[in-house]
């Protein structure tokens, strides 16, 4: 590659990939599972590259979101990327849930790059079973 040693240009690329590094998959970052127990709802990210305080997730209204920073790797004026591939920046996910949780008894552990969120079923939304009375 022509400019492959130039310092400017490196530079205007590292600026560059950091500019636009949060935009190619915002929508799909971080990749989840989420699936249902019997009394409750269990989703796991995986969100490598953070601390457990670059996390921010609420509940509202049934909805769920993630938001998180990953903070870019700065080299020293010597060193030059030959790939690099892992994003870095803000982000941020929506879920819409599919029953209604307990907010006040979500639990949140982040382990080894994996994030895992236990969303207790709201008592109002657990099936119960009605006696008839017969007459």
């Amino acid at each position: 590659m022509l400019f492959a040693n130039n310092y400017y240009f490196d530079r205007l690329r590292r600026e560059m990939d950091e500019l636009f590094s949060g935009l190619a998959h915002s929508s799909e970052f971080p990749p989840v599972n989420l699936y249902s127990k019997e009394h409750e709802l269990v989703l796991t990210a995986e969100i490598p590259g953070l601390e457990a305080e670059d996390l921010d997730i609420s509940s509202k209204d049934n909805i769920l979101t993630i938001r998180g920073e990953r903070k870019s790797v700065e080299l020293s004026d010597d060193q030059t990327y030959i790939k690099r591939e892992r994003s870095c920046g803000k982000f941020s996910r929506a879920f819409s849930l599919p029953r209604d949780i307990d907010s006040d008894k979500i639990e949140a552990k982040y382990k080894n790059g994996v994030l895992i969120l236990r969303l207790p079923i709201a008592e109002a939304a657990k099936p119960r079973k009605i006696n008839v009375s017969g007459e």
